[in-house]
């Protein structure tokens, strides 16, 4: 019987074979490692507080404001929508527009929960002094701020408010000394409506029902204003309350706890004007109702009462402007 000869196996290709499947296999575990990395570099930044932190640094010195915005807290901008292009503008402004590399940073991580603070506690930081020449020296001396804070959304690391305590503090006071400013300006309007409405109840005494008609149409649009002036003023009182929540601020704290006491003093001067206007109208009310026989009486009364609340609403504009002076002096002093 004729054998068939074995089929002719080229030297080397078992050893081929043998190497080959774990060089392929190796390959694609090197491809599932790379898209690994990709994912957590990539889609999930801020994976942990220091990573997060190193991206921080090393947007920084690539001068990425994008970079640095994606790993800020979201939610900060949220609460009010002119921030963030404030926040984005500030970073622009401050980034050196040299050389600027961070070094071998060292950082210690305390995270409870869904906040953390990442200490600075080591490295370099190499940029071009004002004399153009390449500085080496330690990062913490350089940037004085070693603390950083975080806070964890939906699986990422972000950072919080506090880590940012100068930008937000000035924010939120030129946004309040804004709106103070407006409050007092609409305050002293009212002041001279309430003399025009004074003014007009006097010429209507010799009608009382005209000097009824008068007083509703006015106290009622007034009081209205009043009320508004009110929410602002409260508004205004808590953007100065939100410095006392920053770390590392003292300067504003104190030049907005002075802001605040004097936005108290708008309301309780605020909180006047609907007390004289109650007050009028109360009496006109009874006026109307029982009418007497000598509208000269009328007019004194009326100038009683006004004459009255118009000294606790002076006094109450004094201690507020008393307030305002030293803040001024306080924000010149602080170069707020």
């Amino acid at each position: 019987m004729e054998v068939a000869a074995p089929a002719t196996v080229p030297p080397g290709t078992k050893q081929k074979k043998k190497w080959l499947m774990p060089l392929v296999a190796g390959i694609g575990i090197l491809i599932v490692v790379a898209i690994v990395l990709v994912l957590v570099l990539v889609v999930f930044k801020g994976g942990s507080p220091e990573n997060t932190m190193r991206q921080m640094f090393e947007a920084l010195g690539d001068k990425d404001v994008s970079g640095i915005m994606v790993l800020v807290d979201p939610e900060q901008f949220k609460k009010d929508s002119s921030s963030e292009k404030a926040f984005k503008d500030n970073l622009k402004n401050s980034i050196p527009k040299d050389y600027l590399k961070f070094e071998g940073l060292v950082f210690k991580t305390d995270a409870k929960g869904d906040k953390a603070t990442v200490t600075l506690t080591g490295g370099t930081v190499k940029y071009k002094n004002e004399n153009g020449k390449m500085v080496s020296e330690d990062v913490n001396k350089s940037s004085g701020v070693t603390i950083y804070y975080l806070a964890k959304r939906d699986g990422n690391w972000y950072l919080a408010e506090a880590s940012f305590p100068d930008f937000w503090s000035k924010y939120y006071v030129e946004k309040a000394d804004k709106s103070l400013e407006k409050l007092n300006a609409d305050t002293a309007e009212r002041f001279t409506e309430l003399n025009t409405l004074f003014s007009d109840l006097g010429k209507g005494v010799l009608s009382y029902l005209q000097l009824d008609n008068k007083y509703k149409d006015s106290s009622e649009k007034f009081i209205e204003v009043v009320d508004e002036l009110m929410k602002n003023a409260k508004s205004t009182k808590s953007t100065y309350a939100k410095v006392a929540g920053l770390e590392d601020v003292e300067d504003y704290k104190k030049y907005a706890a002075l802001r605040e006491q004097e936005v108290d003093g708008d309301i309780k001067v605020l909180e006047s004007f609907k007390g004289l206007l109650k007050a009028m109208g109360d009496y006109i009310h009874g006026v109307v109702t029982n009418p007497p026989s000598d509208p000269n009486a009328v007019k004194q009364d009326l100038t009683g009462i006004y004459n009255k609340h118009m000294g606790e609403l002076q006094a109450l504009q004094q201690e507020t402007n008393a307030l305002d002076a030293e803040a001024n002096k306080l924000k010149e002093e602080f170069g707020i």
